[in-house]
């Protein structure tokens, strides 16, 4: 899918402002603009020092969640779903809280493509059966870490 990128250019004087985004963000971009230009009518001398662009937080949070953060592990294609999943967990990325695309994507990257029904039952299963913690955050999705390690070796002392 193409997309359609727009450019906005404002000239005050000698000094030149070029933005260039997306068109969808046409709107944001023009606003953006008149923001700028108003904080240099008012004070042209100090131009440099007043005007900064900063991105919006949507933005932000966009290009974060787009990144994938890979776990340092070896997924074993001839291991149950649900073995992969507790080795993701087991690792350093399961000790930040993982949204269940992320726990897809990174089994998508490692080539065990399951079907995200089949993904999130593991999920559940897992964390019914004390493995993982399920919990939801802020927004209201639920995320998935792992269980501190401590607490693992005393359930398993109590079973022994």
């Amino acid at each position: 899918m193409s997309m359609n990128y727009s450019k906005v250019r404002l000239k005050i004087g000698v000094n030149e402002i070029e933005i260039y985004g997306v068109k969808d963000d046409m709107e944001y971009l023009g606003q953006l603009a008149l923001k700028i230009y108003d904080t240099v009518s008012k004070s042209p001398n100090s131009l440099q020092s007043k005007v900064t662009v900063v991105e919006k937080e949507d933005e932000q949070a966009k290009r974060a969640e787009n990144i994938i953060q890979l776990p340092d592990i070896q997924p074993d294609p001839n291991s149950s779903l649900p073995a992969n999943i507790l080795k993701l967990f087991i690792s350093e990325w399961g000790k930040k809280p993982r949204r269940l695309s992320e726990v897809k994507e990174v089994l998508d990257s490692f080539g065990l493509v399951y079907p995200k029904q089949t993904v999130a039952v593991s999920l559940l299963r897992l964390a019914k059966e004390g493995k993982i913690r399920r919990f939801k955050n802020e927004r209201g999705e639920y995320v998935y870490i792992s269980v501190p390690s401590k607490i693992i070796q005393e359930e398993q002392g109590e079973m022994a």
